[in-house]
């Protein structure tokens, strides 16, 4: 059995503070507990800070059976809007819908409730208020109503300009893969050959190079490497052993001339005596 809820989200006091700077600009996001399609948002309070106030309604649609059965919960997620990151969670308030049909009384006034607001980490930190009322239940034997979310009242203006969802950066177009050369309907020449069957001005390998033009062919001038060889070794150590022979044929004559002066000088002492 359906069953519609109405929820007016009222405002929070003492959440945490997750921008230093400045003050936050608070907004919550709303759903019903296995139902992506029941989401719902309110406007953001432009520095709303720790104490923000929206005063917005919105309205559910939910299968009363399995609200008795304690199956659904209403998920309030609190965020800052951010304009150069993404926006950051705040905190968060479960709350049974058993436990809000359990208070409903008559159901003929809305309820004013406060919940508690727990950070990321699970702490609690600040506080959530917002009413409630629950709509008649579908009649018994009339056509069965599917349960499915209601779309919320039109977004009104509180403070500033109505709530946008925050924008995404429009993905980067698709690049393309770029062709390797040559491109398509061009002659592949990679192998000496165009794809039309002609050759190509390169030759494949293994062929001789291309005759000369005109009778003559370019003459490369080219140094040839200077390496050292066996022979200027040989030349080198045969230098080197001449140059040793003549320095050393200097001091045997010289020793020569020294040993000759001697003896003379000897025997004329001895001629004297």
């Amino acid at each position: 059995m359906c069953r519609s809820l109405e929820i007016t989200l009222v405002s929070a006091n003492g959440i945490k503070k997750v921008k230093h700077i400045s003050k936050m600009d608070v907004y919550v996001v709303a759903t019903v507990s296995g139902d992506p399609q029941s989401l719902q948002k309110t406007p953001v309070h432009k520095d709303g800070g720790s104490n923000p106030t929206w005063n917005f309604t919105m309205k559910f649609t939910i299968d009363e059976s399995l609200a008795q059965l304690d199956h659904l919960m209403l998920i309030f997620q609190l965020r800052c809007c951010r304009h150069v990151r993404a926006d950051k969670d705040i905190g968060e308030a479960n709350v049974s819908v058993k436990e809000l049909l359990d208070h409903a009384g008559d159901g003929m006034s809305a309820k004013y409730v406060t919940y508690e607001v727990k950070k990321p980490s699970g702490k609690p930190k600040g506080k959530l208020n917002f009413s409630f009322k629950f709509g008649e239940r579908s009649h018994p034997g009339a056509t069965p109503q599917v349960c499915s979310p209601v779309t919320a009242y039109p977004i009104h203006t509180v403070y500033g300009s109505p709530y946008a969802p925050p924008s995404v950066a429009a993905p980067y177009p698709e690049t393309t893969a770029v062709e390797s050369y040559p491109p398509v309907g061009f002659p592949n020449t990679a192998d000496g050959y165009h794809s039309n069957g002609g050759h190509s001005s390169k030759p494949p390998q293994g062929y001789p190079p291309p005759e000369p033009e005109n009778g003559y062919s370019p003459v490369k001038h080219e140094l040839p490497d200077q390496q050292p060889t066996k022979n200027d070794d040989i030349s080198l150590e045969t230098l080197g052993a001449a140059i040793a022979m003549i320095l050393m044929g200097d001091k045997v004559s010289d020793a020569a001339v020294v040993s000759s002066d001697h003896d003379r000088v000897y025997n004329s002492h001895g001629l004297d005596s």
